[in-house]
């Protein structure tokens, strides 16, 4: 008798268990879920806390007519997780060519690089990319844009798109601390 007991004790102890776990895997799913939603909506967020309430259209009509920079910063913003890298390269090409702004040639060598270098299947970017990619980073270092300069300097260093050259890249360095200094 005591062991059918113990046996019905264990068995509804297991069942509980079971039960508390499968609430638990419930429970968790739900949180995932809303977590992700509460992560979706607050993706609009930007780093300073302000949020970014204009739709990509109008970011876009903003970059497109008037150059306006912190449009251009906000649709980044927004679009700083995508899987696609470059799904904003257009704008980064608009804001370099037509309006000069010093970041944005960084943003294009930036995303023609990491398109090949995050896409491992893809091989080895091609000559002329490669080439391109360059021409938007020097241009980027000549307008002093810190984010050029440091890539710049790394490229050098590691012999990686250039070729190794510790001098060039202490230049760079030096640049860059001239830069910052100031």
């Amino acid at each position: 008798m005591k062991n059918i007991f113990l046996t019905k004790y264990r068995l509804q102890k297991s069942t509980l268990m079971i039960f508390l776990i499968v609430v638990g895997f419930i429970i968790g799913y739900e949180f995932s879920e809303n977590k992700e939603m509460l992560v979706s909506k607050n993706s609009e967020i930007t780093m300073s806390g302000n949020q970014i309430n204009e739709s990509d259209d109008e970011l876009q009509k903003k970059i497109l007519i008037n150059g306006d920079s912190i449009a251009y910063d906000d649709l980044h913003i927004k679009h700083f997780g995508d899987k696609f890298y470059g799904s904003t390269l257009l704008y980064d090409i608009i804001m370099a060519n037509k309006f000069g702004y010093p970041e944005a040639y960084f943003r294009v060598y930036n995303s023609l690089i990491s398109n090949y270098e995050h896409k491992k299947n893809c091989g080895k970017i091609d000559d002329k990319s490669l080439e391109l990619a360059l021409q938007y980073l020097c241009k980027g270092v000549e307008l002093n844009n810190l984010s050029s300069i440091n890539t710049l300097s790394n490229l050098y260093r590691e012999g990686v798109y250039v070729k190794l050259d510790s001098v060039k890249s202490v230049y760079y360095d030096k640049k860059a601390i001239k830069i910052m200094s100031e």
